[in-house]
């Protein structure tokens, strides 16, 4: 797989989430941004922590590659479907199922499924424009994308295009918010690809790696989890951050699993992802 897409994928998300926009904010579709805890203001000082914990949580990109490197089959039944985004009716729903979505993308490209991945695309041009979020495709790449969908290199360098447009520069303490939650969906969609891909097979030197990977994920959980606590107020982000602990206290402490212990996890996980795709 081109270098470029392993690097620029698993950021997507995110980058959606610190571009400034040419929008203006009266434009946004739904009022539930208008008036939500998430939109309360940081001090500067915690807009910096945030940064800094953003920027060190590992994007799970390169699991999704292993998975796909593998030699397990692709599964389209795993993805959350894109006819749910029309049951994503608050700015935070949106902000999730951008980060899952993503992800989703993200695990189609690694098994080279390119032309399926359009109506993705456009699903999550959808989330991004009701948050108020500028898109990454336009109208002419989204035409482009439908000309050369089945050409990889092209397709490649239409998602790069596509990126490079985007402005990272941070306008509002609320993008602060909507990254939080679009970071760690985005990551426990990625845990979720990779249990799933796994089922209840034990660990042979074809999936060695994915056990190994997956065991190093509950290192990353302590800076989730620092991320989700800057909003205390929020149902939302105090509901996904249990969650998150309970898969934290469950996952193997020397970074092995068991194939029971792998069982729990993915019963756990699915259960903590089911959550994500079902808030609206």
């Amino acid at each position: 797989m081109n270098n470029i897409l392993k690097t620029l994928l698993p950021v997507f998300a995110a980058m959606l989430l610190f571009s400034c926009g040419d929008k203006p904010a009266d434009t946004v579709k739904n009022d539930s941004l208008k008036e939500n805890p998430l939109m309360k203001g940081l001090s500067e000082q915690e807009q910096e922590e945030l940064r800094k914990i953003i920027a060190s949580i590992p994007v799970p990109f390169t699991l999704l590659n292993q998975v796909a490197e593998s030699g397990l089959p692709y599964h389209n039944e795993f993805l959350n479907a894109e006819t749910n985004v029309s049951n994503y009716n608050t700015a935070e729903a949106k902000a999730v199922n951008i980060g899952v979505y993503g992800y989703d993308i993200a695990y189609m490209i690694a098994f080279e499924r390119l032309a399926e991945s359009g109506a993705y695309l456009k699903t999550i041009r959808q989330l991004a424009d009701e948050v108020v979020i500028p898109t990454a495709f336009d109208e002419s790449s989204m035409k482009r994308y439908e000309i050369h969908a089945s050409n990889q290199d092209s397709m490649q360098n239409l998602i790069y295009s596509s990126y490079v447009r985007i402005d990272s520069t941070l306008q509002s303490n609320e993008r602060f918010a909507l990254a939080a939650l679009v970071v760690t969906s985005g990551w426990i969609e990625s845990l979720y690809l990779t249990t799933q891909q796994l089922g209840n097979q034990e660990k042979s030197e074809s999936n060695k790696l994915l056990y190994e990977m997956l065991g190093e994920q509950q290192t990353h959980t302590d800076n989730i989890l620092s991320m989700l606590s800057m909003f205390p107020e929020d149902s939302l982000m105090v509901s996904i951050a249990t969650d998150v602990n309970s898969f934290k206290l469950k996952s193997s402490p020397v970074n092995e699993y068991t194939v029971e212990e792998l069982t729990l996890i993915t019963q756990h996980i699915a259960a903590m992802r089911n959550k994500l795709i079902t808030i609206h």
